[in-house]
């Protein structure tokens, strides 16, 4: 089955907490530095652009969503119109309970049963969930508390919640990894995305937002996804974050890594120290054992065949391999081969098209880009099935293979009794565990 196809069956299809996640936090940003100085969050007030906030804050911009498809969200937003619900909604110094908010010529048409105007931005603070309604996805809406800001962007409305890193959490955690877990998976967890999320506000240069809250950073939900077992994951850890040689981390995570973590140098093109790679401590097997026979997905998976035209057609319209395979003909046949392997990993370091008297060497990492995340889960993989007509991929493991697993830190924590610094420091290369609260 089609990995995309096989999306769209669980969005359709609700499963229990346990049998899934929504895996892998986005890979490092150009020009953006690793790790970023260990400083006391100070509340006092700052300009970045043409939004504020403070130092013990993030920005978060909850609407719209623009990716093709996302279990959490759906599908991608109708960024013109949205609405907003619950008793925190402020305007104008008067409380409401309900706001339709539409793009009019450039402006927000503010409605509500009672009143209507025009405006160009407003934003009010709630300590009462307020919910974000989205046209096209209001099965997949979630409710927030803190500031929230609306105003016109892009063509489009768009709405930031801006709220303090602990708060922040309990909407991240739970959607990060499973709340069933043992709460050491959990602190895990939470002190990653914790750094994570420490190190995207000391070096965020957007104008409006620190992050987004999807897996371009890391999935957030709101208030509404709030969980009692991850709340006392984020108490027990709080202000902590990892560091390396005296600098706060990009706490790189991911949903498995199909037996071994890569190095950040192999996926991502750059050398981090911290991210060195590591065995997993358990097998392919026991974690099969651990999961419901539907998500064994989460360990190995194929894609449906693809036709050898189809695929050269998707990598000459990729940015990512439309120049390596320019002097490709797609009118004519072809063969794939495993140019080079990864001993390490048994996987595919080059994927290599012959037609004859030209060939095209595709890196691996580009191979995924080019196919899609959805459909191409992870980076190691092999050809599974070869014909003359079509290919099929098979591959283990789901997400970016760097840093922390997710699944390894419940295993680690389940099974071999690890706790929350043993997992980290085994994921995570030469580094501590320091507070903020201390500085």
């Amino acid at each position: 089955m089609r990995l995309g196809l096989l999306l769209l069956l669980l969005m359709a299809n609700p499963i229990k907490a346990q049998d899934l996640l929504y895996g892998s936090s986005s890979i490092p940003e150009v020009n953006q530095p690793l790790s970023v100085p260990l400083e006391k969050l100070n509340s006092e007030k700052h300009h970045t652009g043409a939004n504020y906030r403070s130092e013990g804050q993030i920005r978060v911009k909850i609407f719209p969503h623009t990716l093709k498809n996302d279990y959490l969200h759906g599908s991608r937003d109708i960024k013109t119109e949205v609405k907003l619900r619950g008793k925190g909604i402020e305007l104008n110094g008067n409380k409401y309970q309900r706001l339709d908010l539409k793009l009019v010529r450039g402006k927000i048409l503010v409605k509500s049963p009672r009143h209507q105007e025009i405006l160009s931005s407003f934003e009010f603070t709630t300590k009462t969930p307020v919910q974000v309604l989205r046209k096209n996805n209001e099965d997949k809406s979630h409710s927030y508390i803190g500031n929230m800001k609306i105003l016109v962007y892009d063509g489009g409305i768009m709405i930031i919640n801006t709220l303090d890193l602990e708060t922040y959490l309990r909407g991240v955690v739970p959607k990060e990894s499973v709340y069933t877990w043992p709460i050491e998976a959990l602190k895990a967890q939470a002190l990653s995305a914790r750094s994570y999320a420490y190190y995207h506000v000391k070096t965020s240069t957007r104008t409006y937002f620190d992050v987004d809250d999807t897996a371009r950073f890391q999935v957030f939900a709101g208030i509404s996804a709030a969980e009692s077992s991850t709340d006392q994951a984020i108490k027990e850890t709080k202000g902590e974050v990892l560091t390396h040689e005296g600098k706060v981390i990009t706490a790189f995570f991911h949903a498995y890594s199909g037996g071994r973590t890569d190095s950040a140098e192999n996926i991502f093109g750059r050398a981090v120290d911290y991210c060195l790679g590591s065995d997993e401590i358990f097998s392919r097997e026991e974690l099969r054992a651990e999961l419901p026979e539907r998500s064994h997905w989460i360990i190995e998976w194929t894609t449906d065949p693809l036709s050898k035209k189809e695929l050269l057609n998707i990598f000459k319209n990729s940015d990512q391999t439309t120049r390596t395979v320019t002097g490709l003909n797609q009118s004519r046949d072809f063969d794939i081969q495993e140019h080079e392997i990864n001993p390490l990993f048994n996987s595919v370091r080059t994927l290599r098209l012959d037609q004859r008297d030209k060939t095209a060497d595709i890196n691996f990492v580009k191979v995924r880009s080019a196919i899609g995340w959805s459909e191409f889960p992870a980076y190691h993989f092999r050809l599974d099935q070869n014909s003359s007509s079509a290919v099929t991929f098979k591959g283990h493991g789901w997400g970016h293979h760097v840093g922390m697993s997710q699944w390894g830190a419940m295993m680690m924590a389940k099974n071999y009794a690890k706790n929350y610094r043993e997992i980290l420091e085994h994921y995570y290369h030469d580094v501590k565990i320091e507070n903020l609260a201390d500085l």
